[in-house]
């Protein structure tokens, strides 16, 4: 499995799975997941049915007789040479029994009669009987494990799942499926499923749309074979969707009757007349597959919902004293939401009043601007003299004052004095002369404007 494991790295950057998580994909892969009886037997047969993979398998079987085998020969051979040796350590106490006048019997006798240079002999025989065991156990343990790990890489590599028994126990290793098929085209069959379910279910075809409508004919179109008779015909109704992207779902199911069966063509047929003779369902029909295009249609057919709603509370209005408060509140009648109305239109009346409050959104020069071209009188006095009355300080009376010129300001003509009352006569011959742009040195000269 190291090898697996090795080859995967080589292969493929592998990422680790989670922050701080110190197993690799490649690992996470390998590591085993216990399973039931049932889908050990499912997974199982499922990889019995490849070759290679029975020969592997065929091989791991072979290579654990072997070594139990070889594990059963190490066993006798490591008992053996432990009698014997056990025989050659008791040997100086056996000697030493029968020289204190002791007479040895049985398996004493029997190893004082051998002698210690014989039993020598036998235990290195043995000696080198268990390692030869030993190391054929060794060897066939790992032709076992060479084995079993080739016969696991294999069935990984392929995709497939890996399931084993150990202990009773099942367990599995490697992901995918067994059974589950992702085919790279769609087959017509499933397609057209997906067709009739959008055209005949319940009334989605009320509510398709031109997004729905080319999606259902692309994968229609992908799936048919190329250049067949077929194909042409979904392409016409294609072809027609997209170069008429608003037409009516009556248009399109007209255009779509080209590439229905005669048994599909009938159906859909009643289908429609059933929908048409509601009135709802005949004006979406008739409504574009655009939905931009359906929504206005739908505001000037006065079918919006918020429409609706509205039509509905005045209708309701007059008569809200025989509902009940559950009823006030879902068609919008109760006194809390008109106050609330009422209290909003406030707010937002003050908010507009506030904003022209403020100086910076005033526009202080526009009725000055005016004053040049406005004729009409602004006073009683004015409108006395003839508009003559420019305000001028020591000049009551300026008729005829547009022949004049004082020197240091500009002609008085007498439609050009509107405006300066007050506190403001003594400057008159600047424009924009009112109060706060004296303050804030804004006032001008009245000669740069004489045009």
């Amino acid at each position: 499995m190291a090898h697996l494991t090795t080859a995967l790295t080589k292969t493929t950057a592998w990422e680790q799975i989670a922050k701080g998580d110190d197993k690799t994909m490649a690992q996470k892969i390998l590591e085993p997941i216990q399973i039931d009886e049932r889908q050990y037997i499912e997974i199982h047969s499922e990889n019995m049915k490849n070759e290679t993979f029975r020969q592997h398998q065929e091989d791991v079987e072979q290579s654990k007789l072997r070594w139990e085998r070889a594990l059963r020969d190490s066993t006798k051979a490591l008992k053996e040479y432990d009698i014997w040796s056990t025989k050659l350590e008791c040997l100086p106490l056996i000697i030493q029994a029968r020289d204190e006048g002791k007479i040895p019997k049985g398996d004493d006798k029997s190893i004082l009669e051998m002698g210690g240079e014989a039993l020598e002999k036998k235990v290195d025989e043995l000696r080198k009987l268990d390692d030869t065991k030993n190391k054929d156990k060794d060897r066939a343990r790992s032709k076992f494990v060479e084995a079993e790990k080739a016969w696991k890489e294999f069935a990984i590599m392929r995709g497939q799942p890996f399931a084993y028994k150990s202990d009773g126990r099942y367990f599995r290793i490697g992901g995918g499926t067994i059974s589950l098929r992702q085919r790279t085209q769609e087959t017509l069959d499933e397609v057209g499923a997906d067709f009739r379910k959008a055209l005949i279910t319940k009334n989605d075809v009320t509510k398709i749309t031109y997004t729905d409508i080319v999606k259902v004919l692309e994968r229609y179109e992908r799936a048919a074979p190329l250049g067949s008779h077929d194909r042409g015909q979904i392409s016409e109704v294609l072809n027609f969707v997209r170069e008429n992207p608003k037409c009516s779902r009556m248009s399109f199911l007209e255009e779509a009757m080209k590439i229905a069966d005669a048994q599909f063509r009938t159906e859909l047929a009643k289908h429609l007349m059933k929908l048409r003779k509601t009135e709802e369902h005949r004006m979406n029909l008739d409504n574009s597959i655009d939905p931009q295009t359906e929504k206005e249609q739908v505001y000037d057919q006065g079918r919006a919902d918020f429409m609706i709603s509205e039509k509905r509370r005045k209708r309701l209005a007059p008569y809200k004293e025989h509902l009940t408060e559950e009823e006030r509140i879902r068609y919008g009648l109760t006194k809390t939401e008109q106050r609330d109305g009422g209290r909003r239109r406030d707010r937002n009346r003050d908010r507009q009043d506030n904003h022209r409050r403020r100086t910076e959104n005033r526009r202080t020069e526009r009725r000055e601007d005016r004053r040049w071209t406005d004729r009409r009188p602004r006073s009683d006095r004015e409108r006395h003299d003839g508009y003559s009355n420019s305000g001028y300080r020591h000049h009551g009376d300026n008729r005829n004052s547009q022949y004049q010129n004082n020197g240091y300001g500009r002609q008085q003509y007498s439609q050009q004095n509107r405006g300066f009352h007050g506190g403001n006569r003594g400057r008159g011959n600047y424009r924009n002369n009112n109060f706060d742009n004296q303050r804030r040195g804004n006032a001008q000269p009245a000669n740069e404007n004489k045009s």
